[in-house]
């Protein structure tokens, strides 16, 4: 009797003995695991894989031409000429680009929650990389102070150019009345208007060749 006791007893210790090695093994798996599914998570989160055929709204900037060669809009003074290397471009409401200037800038769009026929508004939240050169965005903070946080592009009034708004400042204005300084704000036509806008297109800038 007392050696069935002990194989009983002998048994009841070693199973609880192995319920706790299980119990622990399990805990330390748990541990690794959930900080790992939260880092790939993260990690996802800051990369934006565009589609194959993107949506894309561009907005092509319109600069002074040498020659007047049709009635001009108020204030302007010379022609207007359409340069398609340079423009602003919303890809699938996600992305922002700005390829005004040489330097290049690719933003990531938080929200946009005005967007109709004659207004577009939106917040950026982070910084990216050229989606030319990969069909997906890497995001990180912002390189510069300067970067814009909010965007407006607004239409005038009964007209086909568009305005760009940078924090609730208007782009391109720049005015120096000692030297005799005045830039305009820039000026934008949509892609789809730029046929019926009339205006010639300048493809080489160098030279000053219209088409």
């Amino acid at each position: 009797m007392q050696k069935q006791m002990l194989v009983l007893l002998f048994l009841l210790l070693f199973s609880c003995k192995n319920n706790s090695i299980n119990n622990t093994e399990n805990q330390h798996i748990d541990t690794l695991d959930t900080p790992h599914k939260e880092n790939i998570s993260e990690e996802e989160s800051e990369i934006t894989q565009l589609s194959p055929n993107p949506i894309k709204r561009t907005f092509v900037l319109t600069v002074v031409g040498e020659r007047p060669y049709k009635k001009q809009p108020l204030f302007l003074t010379d022609s207007l000429v359409i340069n398609e290397e340079r423009y602003i471009q919303i890809i699938d409401n996600k992305v922002f680009r700005d390829l005004i200037d040489m330097d290049y800038y690719t933003y990531r769009i938080k929200g946009l929650p005005i967007q109709n026929d004659s207004i577009l508004s939106f917040t950026l939240d982070k910084e990216g990389s050229d989606p030319e050169e990969n069909s997906s965005i890497k995001w990180f903070d912002f390189s510069s102070e300067n970067s814009p946080r909010q965007v407006t592009i607004k239409k005038r009034k009964n007209s086909i150019l568009w305005e760009l708004y940078y924090d609730n400042s208007l782009e391109g204005v720049y005015i120096d009345y000692s030297k005799g300084i005045i830039d305009h704000p820039f000026l934008f036509i949509e892609d789809k208007d730029v046929k019926r806008s009339g205006y010639p297109i300048l493809y080489d800038d160098e030279k000053g060749v219209y088409r």
